[in-house]
Order: C-alpha cells, then sequence, then structure tokens
C-alpha cells in the first residue's frame, strides 16, 4: 500500500506499521525516518490535544508498545557524549 492509497484511519495504522523506508526499500528500515514521524506525532499532540483525551491512554497500548515507549523514554533522556 502506498500513502496516495491511504483513506481510513485503519488504513493509515496499517501502513505506518509496515511502513520501512521513505523510498519503499522493503529491505531497508528507516529508523531515524519513524522516529521523525514520531515526533511530528508528538508536536501534533502537544499543540492540540486535551488533557481529557489522556485519561483513557493506559488502555490505548498493549504491553509491547508500552515496553517501546518505556525504552523510548530512557534513550530519549540519556545525555549524548558528544
Amino acid at each position: 500500500m502506498s500513502l496516495d492509497q491511504v483513506e481510513t484511519l485503519d488504513q493509515l495504522l496499517l501502513f505506518l506499521e509496515e511502513w520501512r523506508s521513505v523510498n519503499g526499500d522493503e529491505f531497508v528500515y528507516d529508523a531515524n525516518g519513524m522516529l521523525a514521524l514520531l515526533g511530528a506525532c508528538l508536536r501534533n499532540l502537544s499543540k492540540f490535544s486535551l488533557d481529557a483525551d489522556f485519561e483513557e491512554l493506559s488502555e490505548m497500548f498493549d504491553a509491547e508498545q508500552k515496553a517501546m515507549l518505556s525504552k523510548l523514554t530512557i534513550y530519549a533522556s540519556q545525555k549524548s557524549n558528544g
């Protein structure tokens, strides 16, 4: 599926779950690209969400997703050695 074929939220979620790189190369994974998308999502939440939007947050993610969020938080909190 390509981005121009996405018409519903479910299709967008599936597209993002299977996304590997901007150029569509199925053998290369662009982690920095995916993290840039995550950053855009976080900026979107910061701009437009209300506190009430987060009341059911704990129910939105499964255990694997929560573990990934924890891992990202740990890495994002570390100071750069450079």
